[in-house]
């Protein structure tokens, strides 16, 4: 790709947020060239010292907010399947 700028953007986590391979990004750092194995998940990417990093950090953050999404749907569902003995006890029905 010779003479093509490529630029990544980074958040403020170091992770890549974003790239070009033609043109630029506002705030961009440029950089000599963007393995594709980064192209096709770059934001499982940070950008180091000049070096390409994955790191995993992002996808299990994802994995444990899914899971406690999940979690959280459940409860609601018990909730929603129960009688609220705790109400029933307090309003002297049960």
């Amino acid at each position: 790709m010779g003479g093509n700028i490529m630029q990544i953007a980074l958040n403020n986590e170091g992770f890549i947020i974003g790239y070009a391979i033609v043109g630029g990004i506002v705030g961009g750092i440029t950089v000599d060239d963007i393995p594709q194995e980064v192209k096709d998940n770059y934001q499982n990417y940070k950008y180091v010292n000049g070096e390409f990093i994955k790191d995993n950090t992002l996808i299990e953050k994802e994995k444990i907010k899914e899971l406690l999404e999940q979690e959280l749907n459940d409860i609601k569902k018990w909730f929603a399947n129960t009688d609220y003995i705790i109400l029933k006890v307090f309003r002297g029905n049960w």
